[in-house]
Parts: C-alpha cells; sequence; structure tokens
C-alpha cells in the first residue's frame, strides 16, 4: 500500500486523491475474491480521470501520466492483455525506442547547428525554429505512428495511430495546400495581367472625353460641353456634375501618364 501511496503521491488535485483511491479500489477488488468486473471497472474511470487531466492542463504532470499508463499496463498484464509493443511492465522494445530515440538526437543535433550560425539574426533564428517544429509533427513523427496536433493556449495533442492512415493524412493536406497556392498563384497571375492591360490602355487627354455624339458644343479650353446633342445649352447643374467627372478622370490620367513617362 505504501508503494502506490508513494507513485501517486504528486502534488496534482485529482493524482492525490480521485487517481490514488482507483488504484486502492482496484487493489481491494482483485483481493476480494478476484472481482475481475470491479477491477476493471476502476480501471476505466483511472483511465477516464487521465484522459480528463490531459485534455485540460496546459502542463502536465510527466511522472504522474507515466505512472498511470506503467499501472494500468501493468494491471491488464495481470489479465493477460498486452497493450501494443508494451510489456506488463509499461517497458517498450527497442523497435519502438530507438527510432524514436533517433528523433530526438537529429532535432538536438539541428538545434546544436542553428546555435552556432554565427550571421544568423533572432527573426530568422525564429522562423528555423519554427519550421523545425512543423518538420517534427509533418516529418518525423508521423513515420513513427505519432500525431502531433497543435491547439491553441493548450498543451499539443498526441495520439498513436496507424502510420499508414498519417501517411495519407499529410498526403492530402499537402494536396489541399498545393491546390491553394495555384489558386493562390492563379488569382495573381490574373491581377498582373489586369494591371498590365491597365498600364498599356492608351487614355485620351481629358479635355477630349466628352468629344462625343452626346454632346454638339465644348468649352474650348475644358473641353466640357457647352450645347447637348440637340443644340440644347447645358444648365449649369448638368455643367457642374460633368466638371465633376472630368476632375475624376483627370487624377487617373495624370496617374496613368506618369506610368507611361516612368516605363
Amino acid at each position: 500500500m505504501e508503494v502506490i501511496q508513494h507513485e501517486f503521491n504528486i502534488s496534482y488535485d485529482l493524482g492525490k486523491s480521485d487517481c490514488f483511491k482507483r488504484r486502492i479500489s482496484v487493489h481491494e477488488a482483485l483481493c476480494d475474491s478476484i472481482d475481475t468486473r470491479t477491477a476493471l471497472e476502476q480501471l476505466r474511470e483511472l483511465v477516464s480521470d487521465a484522459n480528463k487531466y490531459i485534455n485540460s492542463k496546459n502542463e502536465l504532470n510527466g511522472q504522474l501520466v507515466w505512472n498511470i499508463s506503467s499501472y494500468v499496463s501493468r494491471i491488464l498484464g495481470v489479465f493477460g492483455v498486452t497493450l501494443s509493443s508494451a510489456g506488463a511492465d509499461g517497458s517498450q522494445s527497442d523497435d519502438v525506442l530507438l527510432p524514436l530515440c533517433q528523433v530526438v538526437a537529429d532535432l538536438r543535433e539541428k538545434l546544436r547547428g542553428l546555435s552556432r550560425e554565427p550571421s544568423t539574426d533572432v527573426k530568422e533564428l525564429q522562423m528555423k525554429q519554427l519550421q523545425l517544429c512543423d518538420d517534427i509533427r509533418d516529418s518525423l513523427l508521423p513515420p513513427l505512428g505519432v500525431r502531433l496536433e497543435d491547439r491553441e493556449g493548450r498543451a499539443p495533442s498526441i495520439k498513436i495511430v496507424d502510420p499508414e492512415e498519417l501517411k495519407k493524412e499529410i498526403a492530402a493536406k499537402k494536396a489541399a495546400e498545393e491546390e491553394k497556392r495555384m489558386e493562390k498563384q492563379k488569382k495573381k497571375q490574373a491581377a498582373d495581367a489586369k494591371a498590365a492591360q491597365e498600364k498599356a490602355k492608351v487614355m485620351e487627354p481629358p479635355e477630349e472625353m466628352f468629344r462625343t455624339a452626346e454632346y454638339s458644343a465644348w468649352d474650348g479650353t475644358t473641353g466640357i460641353p457647352t450645347h447637348d446633342a440637340k443644340g440644347e445649352e447645358i444648365t449649369k447643374s448638368q455643367g457642374k456634375k460633368l466638371a465633376k467627372l472630368q476632375e475624376a478622370y483627370r487624377k487617373k490620367y495624370d496617374k496613368w501618364l506618369q506610368q507611361q513617362q516612368q516605363a
């Protein structure tokens, strides 16, 4: 009993109450003529408590989670159930640990390399570190069957899944990103083509913009119409509207003219 309390005697509000009590209940059930049903029910509740803890805390007590995992694996081993490649004592086989250790070693080496670059400024270093974080999530862990999901303002979610499933997910994600990139590039090309077309477009001087069949006479200086097509004189209000239109057009014309001179 002292060993049980020692493993779960960790500063954690649920760890010192619910988790400890669950394990005591499992122990008592096994001592009660091996009450398998009650033992497994309490074990299930322990796993449920652990999942709630993992999903609700920003910073996890890794030792506590490991103790719970090891205990669950050991008890299930008593009933003849082995979890994945873990043994009844929670140990992992070399074919799982070695690749994971290699990922950690490679990560360490890359971080050391970044710290040794003399010409790297702070912003560039931050960008490289973020890229390295993405590489860990998208390239290094998936082949090991580890799905790492970022959660805003919370600890990341870690799940063990089929590597082939992760491979398909990553391929689909890359395809979607490529499609999005191509669509963005297509829109940019269309915008550039439109801009080039506008630039190549020949604009007539503001004084000539009203020289159409709608009018029959124009001011000799400004080019603003004085008479409509029927020969009737343009009213003052109409003249003001035409002057405003001409002024707005003049700004565009001046901008276009400046671009032509710079080209």
